[in-house]
């Protein structure tokens, strides 16, 4: 039985699969997909809702690598899948490499667009760490003392600018708040290290397609690509975009790609 909620857009022979961003789901893609599929009549795209995301719910604990596998083995099956290729924006790259890891021989391709789960910031670990979720889930649970903490990160320039704006919006609501400690915390033990990554896509001979934001200040180029450059088959691009222009931006590649099989 397949636990997490997917739309299927098209019935073409080749499978693109999209996964979304904190805070997204996955409509996220229904504009990048409308001009995919005008271009690319062959290709059927699924764009997946994300665990604690849309409509995508699932109990309060660890993700672990033999979940994650059982529940997209129940997806593939369900669409009778035998090769895909895989798209993940920010959050959603963790789930593209780790989807990637775990059927390798179904992978064709990935395209990895600003994503998270490529390296992880002393914050992530800190968050991760026993004394640290603790102080993390009373952050998240207690908005006067988040709130104070965000000051402090401006007055003293811990984080930049761009950072706090960009978590005073992301994380302004509760129900955010508790997204964000799910996500940070019930994720991590998808985190791969980039040996392992880089290990299992060269002996597989996975084309990987990293496309970054030259403006991106939640996912800047700089703290990417030196973790993947030991990927024999990476291409990379740099484009002119925000971390929320990325999925727009990136669009016009994606299909230049499939449009020249260079998968």
């Amino acid at each position: 039985m397949v636990d997490f909620n997917y739309k299927k857009h098209g019935n073409g022979i080749n499978k693109l699969i999209f996964f979304h961003g904190f805070g997204e789901d996955q409509t996220t893609f229904d504009e990048s997909i409308q001009v995919i599929q005008k271009e690319l009549r062959d290709t059927t795209c699924y764009s997946i809702d994300i665990y604690y995301h849309g409509n995508s719910q699932r109990e309060n604990e660890k993700l672990k690598f033999e979940e994650w596998e059982k529940s997209f083995r129940a997806f593939l099956d369900k669409e009778s899948i035998q090769s895909f290729m895989l798209l993940g924006f920010s959050l959603g790259g963790r789930f593209a490499l780790a989807t990637a890891y775990i059927f390798p021989t179904h992978t064709s391709g990935v395209f990895l667009i600003a994503p998270d789960g490529v390296f992880r910031s002393p914050w992530y670990r800190l968050a991760n760490s026993l004394p640290g979720n603790l102080l993390f889930r009373y952050l998240m649970n207690h908005p006067p003392a988040f709130d104070g903490m965000v000051n402090i990160f401006k007055k003293t320039g811990i984080i930049s600018k761009p950072l706090v704006r960009f978590v005073e919006a992301a994380l302004h609501a509760p129900q955010q708040r508790k997204q964000v400690y799910q996500t940070w915390t019930y994720f991590y033990p998808l985190q791969l290290k980039p040996r392992a990554i880089a290990a299992c896509f060269n002996q597989h001979e996975i084309p990987v397609h990293v496309i970054l934001g030259k403006q991106d200040k939640i996912i800047p180029p700089k703290k990417v690509l030196p973790k993947l450059s030991s990927i024999k088959d990476l291409r990379s691009v740099i484009v002119n975009a925000r971390h929320h222009q990325m999925i727009t931006e990136s669009t016009p590649y994606v299909i230049s790609v499939l449009k020249n099989q260079n998968l």
